[in-house]
């Protein structure tokens, strides 16, 4: 009697990638192979491939571009003696988009102390997104001194009351299953420049020292 050497197994397959699904068998030759999906007959066509050899069967799925190739698969190979069945799930997973930022922050950013620093970035790709910030390679967080923030897709780090120790190179990086990214921000800030003082002297004064020289 026939049966199988290699039975089809359960797979997630990303959207659009070649789904093959591939069984072997043993027995007399002159095997008879049956595939179903959802319990429904399948054959080859403009969505399937099918090919057989004396003790192998291939199904290749054509439409795997679209959700609706998901579902159960079976095979059934019978030789008039005997027969034997398997089947499996085959999962199609969206395809995942690695981040990317269409807006990046400004490169180099110079402040004077006692300001609010702003940051931000609009991060696009496939959810779920995390991004994280570091000052000097250094992840920093949400606090009184830093204000973190990520909706929409816009990434924001605000630093309150900026002072020179803050000058640094800030990094901001997103990522998600499909990859990372990062760019990063350079940040110098100067203590406050004072007013030049304006001395007014009174013409009367100037004459009269102008007098006492003569």
């Amino acid at each position: 009697p026939v049966h199988f050497v290699k039975k089809l197994r359960d797979i997630s397959s990303e959207k659009g990638k070649p789904l093959r699904l591939e069984v072997t068998f043993s027995g007399t030759p002159r095997v008879n192979v049956t595939w179903k999906k959802d319990g429904k007959l399948i054959w080859a066509s403009y969505e399937y491939t099918v090919i057989t050899t004396d003790n192998s069967c291939i199904l290749e799925v054509l439409n795997s571009d679209r959700m609706e190739a998901a579902g159960t698969y079976s095979c059934e190979v019978d030789n008039g003696v005997g027969s034997d069945k398997c089947q499996a799930h085959i999962s199609i997973l969206e395809r995942k988009v690695p981040p990317n930022f269409t807006k990046r922050p400004s490169e180099s950013i110079v402040d004077s102390t006692g300001k609010v620093v702003k940051m931000e970035a609009r991060v696009s790709g496939s959810q779920p997104l995390t991004v994280t910030w570091y000052k000097d390679n250094q992840e920093i967080f949400a606090s009184g001194k830093y204000d973190i923030s990520f909706k929409n897709n816009m990434a924001v780090l605000c630093i309150r009351d900026s002072a020179v120790s803050d000058s640094s190179v800030y990094t901001c990086q997103a990522s998600n299953e499909a990859g990372k990214v990062s760019c990063q921000v350079s940040l110098t800030v100067s203590g406050r420049e004072c007013n030049p003082k304006i001395t007014f002297t009174r013409l009367d004064e100037c004459c009269a020292e102008f007098s006492d020289v003569n």
